[in-house]
C-alpha cells in the first residue's frame, strides 16, 4: 500500500460488516477490507484515531498482545487500519456472540454491549462444547477488564473482545479496536461507566466508574488485587514519550505534537483518579 503524508492510501478496500446483528450499534458499518490481506480498516475521527494508535502501543509496552494498527486514509478520510487477528485461527468466536447464547439458554434479559457475567458465560461455553476455561483463561480476562480501567476505555464492550481454542483451552484474541480510551470520567458520577462489569447488576448503565473500582477492590480474591496493583505500577512507570517512540519506529509516523499533549493528559488524568479512588 502507498503512503501519502505518512497515510497508507487503501481506495481500493470494501465495506464489510462483521458485527453479530443483536449487537451492532453506530459504527459497524464503518470497517473495510480489500478481501484477501489480513488487514481491515475503520473510518474514524481524527482524536480517534490517534488513539487507537497510542493506547494500543501502550498495552504493546506492557508485554500484552494486541492487533498492530497504523494510520490509514480511503476517499480522503482518516482510520486506522488494523491486522485480521482470526487469521489461520480455530473456533474464533465473538464474545457477543457467547453471551447472547448463554442469555438465551438461561432465559435471561440480553444487555447489547454490556459484559455481564462474562466469566459465567464463558465457563458455560467451554463446558457445553467441551473445551477448558483454565487458569491463563482467567488471566487474561481479568486482564482486558484491568486494562479498561487503567486506560479509562468506555467502550471495552461484549462485540470488542474475541476468544478462540488452542489445544482445547480457551483463550482472547488480542486486544483489539482499543481506542475509547481516556473517555472515562471516574469523578463524574453524570458519566456512564465501563462495559465491561465485575459484577452482576440490573442497573447497568448506572453504574459510575468510581463504584466498580470500589467493588472490584473490595470483593475481588487476593491475587486478582495483587495483579491489579502490579498493572498500575507498570502503567505508572511508563513515559508517554517512549510510545510515541515506538509508534515512530513501527509505523514511520510522527504523532502531532498538539495531539501528543492530548494524550499524556488523558492517560495522567486518568491514573491520578484511579489513585485517588484506591486511597479513598
Amino acid at each position: 500500500m502507498e503512503r501519502e503524508n505518512g497515510f497508507r492510501i487503501i481506495d481500493d478496500f470494501r465495506r464489510i460488516n462483521r458485527v453479530p446483528p443483536i449487537f451492532q450499534g453506530d459504527f459497524c458499518d464503518d470497517w473495510y477490507t480489500d478481501g484477501y490481506t489480513n488487514n481491515l480498516f475503520k473510518l474514524q475521527d481524527t482524536l480517534m484515531s490517534y488513539r487507537e494508535l497510542f493506547y494500543p502501543f501502550t498495552l504493546q509496552k506492557l508485554e500484552l498482545p494486541t492487533v498492530r494498527n497504523d494510520l490509514a486514509k480511503r476517499d480522503n478520510c482518516l482510520g486506522i487500519i488494523s491486522e485480521d487477528y482470526t487469521i489461520n485461527k480455530l473456533c474464533v468466536k465473538n464474545v457477543a456472540t457467547i453471551i447472547y447464547e448463554y442469555y438465551k439458554y438461561n432465559n435471561l434479559e440480553i444487555v447489547p454491549y454490556y459484559v455481564i457475567g462474562l466469566k459465567n458465560a464463558l465457563v458455560w461455553y467451554c463446558k457445553i462444547n467441551n473445551f477448558i476455561f483454565d487458569e491463563q483463561s482467567k488471566k487474561e480476562l481479568l486482564e482486558r477488564f484491568i486494562m479498561q480501567i487503567l486506560l479509562g476505555n468506555s467502550d471495552l464492550k461484549a462485540s470488542n473482545m474475541e476468544i478462540y481454542i488452542e489445544n482445547s483451552r480457551l483463550r482472547f484474541s488480542p486486544f483489539y479496536d482499543f481506542g475509547f480510551c481516556g473517555t472515562i470520567d471516574i469523578k463524574n458520577s453524570n458519566k456512564k461507566g465501563y462495559k465491561f462489569q465485575y459484577k452482576m447488576s440490573d442497573n447497568y448503565d448506572a453504574i459510575p466508574a468510581d463504584v466498580t473500582i470500589k467493588y472490584f477492590l473490595t470483593h475481588a480474591p487476593k491475587n486478582e488485587i495483587e495483579l491489579f496493583q502490579e498493572y498500575l505500577i507498570n502503567v505508572q512507570e511508563i513515559q508517554a514519550d517512549e510510545i510515541f517512540g515506538l509508534i515512530k519506529e513501527q509505523t514511520k509516523y510522527n504523532v502531532p505534537e498538539g495531539v501528543q499533549i492530548v494524550l499524556k493528559r488523558e492517560l495522567k488524568k486518568n491514573l491520578e483518579n484511579v489513585n485517588s479512588i484506591i486511597k479513598g
